[in-house]
């Protein structure tokens, strides 16, 4: 059996044991902005349009993909795909509970249940690196996408992840670890050169930084960090012999400490990518 780690646990959600620990992950994070007025800034940057159909690729409990019907409206076409029917569970009744016509599909990145250019733009958010071949869920997302609609990513540079304060040895042994094994590649500057070898023209792409510490944001604290990153890594660390258990337990405490005082920081470079199909 292969070893285990954060992407595997994110990829195997219904096999987890506590699938809805995951989804309650998701759920809290996407309720919390679902009073948003604004358009979120990936959304704005796919540029969708009236009457488009769009798909959602790994839309996890639906917030993006219901914000993304709003904007193809009536005479478009919004749909979800993820390989958990546990978190599609719970996007199909938050879709239903808000009067949101939306479809929601089970499936598999890597093998799309859809005919070849049937959608105007796939998008993929926050997902590759808890995919362990990101490529090939792109393969998919062009083959699905018509000749002159959009493929846009969120994808992080793995390998530029950061945890402040920053220079200790087991700060450093834990970030090592996460960037080799945690999370996947290839990075955000990769993906694009992938992206023109598959046939695609790269139109657009923006910084970002997904932050998590010192925020007024109440799901992007250190709380959050813990839950939705920290507490698996660790984990996956000591089960891989990188860390002793006391060791991991005092590492969290410290970082708990660094929290306390305003000084811990995880974050996310990454690129947004707006490719079109040739």
């Amino acid at each position: 059996m292969p070893a285990q780690t954060w992407k595997t646990h994110w990829e195997n959600i219904d096999q987890s044991g506590d699938p809805q620990r995951y989804v309650g992950l998701m759920a809290a994070i996407r309720k919390q902005h679902e009073e948003m007025v604004d358009i979120p800034r990936f959304l704005r940057f796919c540029d969708l349009h009236v009457g488009e159909r769009v798909l959602d690729v790994g839309c996890g409990t639906g917030w993006h993909t219901r914000v993304a019907s709003r904007m193809v409206g009536p005479t478009g076409r919004a749909v979800g795909i993820d390989l958990s029917e546990t978190m599609l569970a719970e996007a199909r009744r938050d879709a239903a509970a808000r009067g949101v016509d939306v479809d929601f599909v089970q499936g598999s990145a890597y093998s799309l249940p859809f005919e070849q250019n049937s959608f105007d733009c796939c998008y993929m958010l926050e997902v590759d690196d808890a995919m362990a071949d990101p490529v090939q869920a792109v393969r998919e997302m062009i083959r699905v996408t018509r000749p002159g609609g959009h493929i846009c990513l969120l994808v992080h540079e793995c390998d530029a992840v950061y945890i402040v304060p920053a220079g200790d040895p087991m700060t450093r042994r834990v970030l090592d670890f996460v960037r080799e094994h945690e999370l996947s590649h290839p990075s955000g500057v990769e993906m694009m050169s992938i992206l023109k070898s598959l046939g695609t023209t790269i139109e657009q792409v923006e910084d970002v930084l997904t932050h998590y510490g010192d925020s007024d944001d109440p799901f992007a604290d250190f709380a959050s960090a813990r839950a939705f990153f920290l507490d698996e890594w660790l984990a996956d660390a000591v089960t891989a012999g990188v860390l002793a258990s006391e060791e991991a337990r005092t590492w969290l405490a410290d970082q708990e400490a660094h929290a306390g005082e305003g000084r811990f920081s995880l974050g996310f470079p990454a690129y947004i990518i707006k490719a079109t199909k040739q």
